[in-house]
């Protein structure tokens, strides 16, 4: 682990804090436990695969981007057939 991915890691949690604090207050509250719950599971999965990809290294850079792809595509279809969509109300939500 090199200064770049520390520096990246503290950005990446400092961006989940803002979300998780809805940007106006940095309490968390536990209502979103089971979406969070299963985010710091993917994060966990991801993380695991990124480590173990690097240190087998027999696993072709290509193949990420059609799993990375058939996943984006089955998450839209499954946001479409089972959430309301909600878009930001403010830049700092875009952003």
């Amino acid at each position: 682990m090199r200064r770049g991915h520390m520096l990246g890691a503290i950005i990446a949690f400092a961006g989940a804090a803002l979300i998780a604090g809805n940007g106006d207050n940095l309490s968390f509250d536990g209502t979103p436990l089971d979406g969070n719950g299963l985010a710091l599971l993917c994060a966990l999965t991801w993380s695991t695969y990124s480590f173990a990809s690097h240190k087998i290294g027999n696993v072709p850079t290509s193949s990420v981007s059609v799993f990375c792809l058939v996943s984006a595509i089955l998450s839209a279809l499954l946001h479409l057939a089972l959430e309301a969509t909600i878009w930001p109300e403010n830049p700092f939500g875009w952003l």
